[in-house]
């Protein structure tokens, strides 16, 4: 008789204890929506065999890094296959005549924050490359 009142006290307290340690049933888990902010960029230069470009660093708790993009041609493309997790980096352009570089940043849960102010970059042969005075945001 004892060991059916107290199988019956382990059927009604198993589950109020497990709803009890689970998250807040009307809310769930929480999720991260929050982008990093966007990066300052500082500035870029190069030659028609590599651009380099350096941005202030991010100081939020949960960045992964950052991604960096060139426009060339018209055509936007990522230029690093990982999140970059300096401040600074540097790439082949494809068409070196004229690139606009720009960089976001993303954090662990994948938020990306907007675009960095762009740089434009006019790569000439010779090394003697020079950034284009006024380098306009995207969408400017």
């Amino acid at each position: 008789m004892k060991l059916r009142y107290a199988a019956l006290l382990l059927v009604a307290l198993v589950p109020a204890l497990l709803v009890g340690c689970s998250s807040d049933a009307t809310t769930g888990p929480i999720i991260d929506t929050t982008p990093p902010l966007a990066p300052i960029m500082s500035g870029a230069g190069g030659d028609a065999q590599a651009i380099g470009l350096w941005w202030e660093a991010n100081t939020e708790a949960d960045l992964a890094g950052y991604n960096v993009f060139a426009v060339e041609g018209g055509v936007v493309r990522k230029v690093n296959k990982l999140p970059v997790t300096t401040n600074y980096y540097t790439f082949a352009p494809k068409d070196p005549s004229q690139v606009q570089v720009y960089v976001t940043a993303i954090d662990y849960s994948g938020n990306e924050s907007g675009a960095s102010q762009s740089k434009s970059i006019l790569a000439t042969p010779g090394g003697n490359q020079r950034e284009i005075p006024g380098g306009k945001a995207l969408g400017e």
